[in-house]
């Protein structure tokens, strides 16, 4: 879940990206309770902000439950997929710490959580952690995160990864794209809309059209999520 007894209240980016981040996923997935955490490598440590999370649970995990938690951090590295369901994580084989932790998810009234983690290669940058009610819809739930993961991890690699200006320098190298293409790829990738780039760029917004075409043309991507997952890369490497 939270994944780290040593998380402070403290975050290591933007506090605004991940309140609307979790308010987004609040919305599309109408889960009330999850937490939105950063990994910070040179203290080995996570910083978090929560939504909904009760404090009494909070301060349980804190307090020693987190070392039973499947999903607590230092373990992600094993995680072979972008979202899991806690049940499904610790299934065929649960061990004993495991039914402790689930049991304790469901002292506080939840079913279940949805595990997201957000990745740079093979490093692990941080992720979110989605209570469950009874009711929820849990592959809704997690269908809904794996969309939304890419974009998170657009985002977080901005904060996190390499500059800007060496990522705008390597695309430009690699794949000829104008300044112009390069600003709507970052807003492309960052989740916003053809209507919300052409705003951002007073454009109109068939210009911004036939400037994701032209990008799709010299990238050689068929689509927005592959755009996106290739300039992930462009900012871990």
């Amino acid at each position: 879940m939270m994944s780290a007894c040593s998380r402070s209240d403290r975050s290591l980016i933007d506090g605004r990206f991940i309140d609307e981040t979790m308010a987004f996923a609040a919305r599309m997935t109408r889960v009330k309770a999850m937490a939105f955490y950063v990994i910070d490598q040179e203290a080995d440590s996570c910083h978090f902000r929560r939504l909904g999370v009760p404090e009494n649970f909070h301060r349980e995990y804190k307090a020693g439950m987190c070392k039973y938690d499947p999903f607590e951090y230092h373990r992600l590295d094993g995680m072979s997929e972008r979202t899991m369901l806690l049940t499904h994580a610790i299934s065929p084989t649960p061990t004993p710490e495991h039914h402790h932790y689930v049991r304790f998810v469901k002292a506080h009234g939840y079913e279940d959580a949805v595990e997201a983690v957000f990745q740079a290669g093979a490093r692990v940058l941080g992720g979110m952690s989605l209570l469950l009610e009874q009711g929820d819809d849990a592959s809704q739930v997690a269908a809904v995160m794996n969309a939304m993961s890419p974009y998170i991890e657009y985002n977080l690699r901005g904060f996190t990864g390499r500059s800007k200006t060496e990522v705008r320098e390597e695309l430009t190298n690699e794949f000829s794209l104008s300044p112009r293409e390069l600003d709507v790829v970052e807003l492309l990738a960052s989740g916003r809309t053809n209507a919300s780039i052409a705003h951002a760029l007073h454009i109109s917004i068939a210009t911004v059209k036939s400037h994701v075409l032209k990008i799709y043309e010299k990238v050689g991507v068929p689509n927005r999520a592959s755009l996106v997952s290739l300039m992930s890369e462009y900012e871990t490497h």
